[in-house]
C-alpha cells in the first residue's frame, strides 16, 4: 500500500516537540474575553466579580477565565475546552470527583446532587450542574456546571465562596450562566443526566502483551484517524449528524488502585472497549478492538486492541495490544511509552507524525 495514497492531505513528521504552552491573555480591564472558534463572550465582570486573569494552557483548545476578589473568598473560573471524547456526563462526573477529592474543600459534600438544566439559548436540559457544602477550608460552598456549547465545545464553571450558603450558590451560579452571551446559532445536545455505574466491572485477562506493528499498520490507523476528525468537521450542523443518537456511558466499578485520580467509563453494553478519563478537562484514553485494521491490512494479522491518547488538539496512537489491558496497564502505557504516531486533529494544517522505531514495540 502506498505510503502517498495513505495520507494525501498530511504531513509525516517524526514525533517531536510538545504542542502547548501556558500564556496569560491581555486584555483591556473593561473589554470582554471572547474564545473566536466558539463565539463565547464573557463579560469583564461576572456575577460581581471582577475577571483577574484569562489563560491560554493551549490556544483555543483549552483557555479559562478567572474572576475573584481581592480577598480571595469568592471565586469563578470559566473554563472552555475542544470536544474530543466523551460526554457532559462524563466530564461532570469528573468535575465532581475533583471538587469531592480536593483537600482545599475538606471532603465537600452535595447539597444539590448533580443534576440536569438547561443552558440559555437552548431548548432541552443538556448541562448538568451541582452544589456542594465544604467540609473545612477557607470556602463554605463550592459548585460546578458544564454544558456543550455546539458540537465541538464544552464549557464548565467553577464557583467557590466563603460567604454564600450551599443552598443559594446554585442560584449565583445560574445568573453568572446567564450573563454569558452565549453563540446564536448553536446545534440541539443530547440531554444530560448524572451518570451511573456500569452493572459489572470489566472483565480482564491480566495485562496485554504489545503486539508487532508494521509502520504500514500504523499509517492506515492514523489515516482514519485523520479522516475521522475532519469528517466529523464536514458534519457538524447537518441534520443527519442532529438525528445520529449520542452514545450513553456509564461509570466502570472496577477498583484499579493504580490509576489514582483517573477514572474509567465505558458505553452502556459494551465489556470490550474503555474510556480512561485524566483530570477533568477532556483528555483520556481510548482503548478498543481495532476493528477492520488486520482485513484493510490483507496480510493475515491477528485482530488486536488499540490504544490512543485523545489530547484535545491531537491523538497519539500507542502499539496495538494482544488483548484488551487493563486501565492500569494503559496508564503506564500513556507514561512509559513513546506513541507509535501522533495526528493533528485541529487546524487547517493536519500532521501525521510517526515513529521511526514503529516497527518494533517495546
Amino acid at each position: 500500500m502506498s505510503m502517498r495514497l495513505l495520507i494525501t492531505t498530511c504531513a509525516i513528521f517524526l514525533v517531536g516537540s510538545p504542542l502547548s504552552a501556558r500564556e496569560t491573555i491581555s486584555i483591556s480591564a473593561d473589554k470582554p474575553y471572547q474564545h473566536k472558534p466558539s463565539g463565547l463572550i464573557v463579560p469583564p465582570t461576572l456575577a460581581d466579580l471582577p475577571r483577574i486573569e484569562a489563560t491560554i494552557l493551549t490556544a483555543d483548545l483549552d483557555e479559562f477565565v478567572q474572576f475573584e476578589t481581592a480577598d480571595g473568598r469568592e471565586a469563578l473560573t470559566v473554563y472552555v475546552f475542544r470536544k474530543t471524547n466523551g460526554s457532559v456526563p462524563v466530564w461532570a462526573d469528573r468535575a465532581a470527583w475533583q471538587i469531592e477529592n480536593r483537600v482545599i474543600y475538606g471532603g465537600a459534600k452535595p447539597v444539590k446532587a448533580v443534576a440536569a438544566f438547561t443552558p440559555p439559548g437552548q431548548t432541552n436540559p443538556s448541562g448538568l450542574i451541582a452544589t456542594y457544602v465544604t467540609g473545612s477550608g477557607p470556602f463554605r460552598s463550592t459548585a460546578f456546571a458544564l454544558l456543550p456549547v455546539g458540537d465541538e465545545w464544552y464549557v464548565k464553571f467553577r464557583y467557590s465562596s466563603a460567604t454564600i450558603e450551599p443552598a443559594a450558590l446554585d442560584t449565583q451560579m445560574r445568573q453568572a450562566i446567564a450573563a454569558i452571551k452565549w453563540p446564536k446559532s448553536r446545534d440541539t445536545q443530547p440531554d444530560a443526566a448524572p451518570i451511573g455505574d456500569c452493572p459489572a466491572p470489566l472483565t480482564l485477562a491480566g495485562p496485554a502483551s504489545a503486539s508487532k506493528s508494521s509502520v504500514e499498520a500504523t499509517l492506515v490507523m492514523a489515516a482514519a484517524l485523520s479522516a475521522a476528525a475532519d469528517g466529523d468537521k464536514s458534519a457538524r450542523g447537518s441534520r443527519q449528524a442532529s438525528r445520529t443518537p449520542a452514545m450513553q456511558w456509564c461509570r466502570d466499578p472496577g477498583r484499579y488502585d493504580a490509576l489514582k485520580s483517573a477514572k474509567v467509563y465505558r458505553p452502556i453494553g459494551t465489556s470490550d472497549q474503555y474510556l480512561l478519563a485524566f483530570g477533568d478537562a477532556g483528555v483520556a484514553a481510548w482503548v478498543a478492538p481495532e476493528g477492520d485494521l488486520p482485513k484493510l491490512l490483507g496480510k493475515g494479522e491477528v485482530p488486536g486492541w488499540a490504544v490512543t491518547l485523545n489530547l484535545l488538539g491531537a491523538t497519539n496512537i500507542y502499539a496495538r495490544r494482544d488483548r484488551l489491558p487493563p486501565p492500569d496497564q494503559v496508564a503506564k502505557i500513556i507514561e512509559q511509552e513513546a506513541p507509535s504516531a501522533i495526528v493533528t486533529t485541529w487546524g487547517r494544517k493536519r500532521e501525521i507524525r510517526i515513529d521511526s522505531g514503529t516497527s518494533t514495540p517495546k
